[in-house]
Order: C-alpha cells, then structure tokens, then sequence
C-alpha cells in the first residue's frame, strides 16, 4: 500500500505547527500524481483541534470534504472513506483545543 507523509513519526522531532490565529490554518500534501485516496491518520500533539475537516482536490482549485468533525480530541485519528481520486490532501483546522496555541500534528499520513 502506497504512503506519503508530510510530517515524521513522533520522536523524530519533526512536526507540523500552525500559525497561533486567525482560523482556519491548514496543512497540505501534494502526493505528487493522482492517487486513488482511501484514508488519512492524524497524530495530534497537544495543541490539537477540536473543529476541523479533511479535503481531497485533483487541481487544487475545488476541494471536496470527505472528513469533518466539530468534537476532534487529539491523539491518533484515522480516517477511513470511499476510495476518492486526489493529488491534494488537506487538514483544515477551524477550532483549537487549546486556545492561543496552533494546531500540531506529528504525523499525517495519506493511503
């Protein structure tokens, strides 16, 4: 199965931050050609998000949401929907789970 990451395992101290305001910060992975999309796992650090969705695009111009959630509490998320052709994946986060931080991701990781 075919894996593209934007950010490394947690301990290799490397990891994804965004911006502390405004809303919505995202994070997005250019898989290089159009895959046949099927899930997204997410490692959140602590700074997680509570509200935020998960948007597949071919041409990066019209965006479709596959994943949305208002009720997010960190940790490991995996993300399992119907095989969907992409080239670009993006976390959207739109709220914070710790107010005045952004949004931390470890891991993000396309199949």
């Amino acid at each position: 199965m075919a894996r593209r990451r934007a950010c490394q395992r947690r301990g290799s101290g490397t990891w994804w931050a965004s911006a502390f305001a405004p809303d919505p910060q995202w994070l997005a992975i250019d898989l290089g050609e159009i895959w046949q999309v099927t899930q997204v796992r997410l490692l959140w650090e602590r700074a997680y998000a509570t509200a935020y969705r998960v948007e597949l695009s071919t041409d990066r111009q019209t965006w479709k949401a596959v994943y949305r959630t208002s009720s997010g509490s960190g940790g490991a998320v995996d993300i399992t929907f119907i095989r969907t052709p992409a080239r670009y994946v993006r976390m959207v986060g739109t709220g914070r789970g710790m107010p005045g931080y952004g949004y931390s991701i470890h891991e993000f990781e396309v199949r």
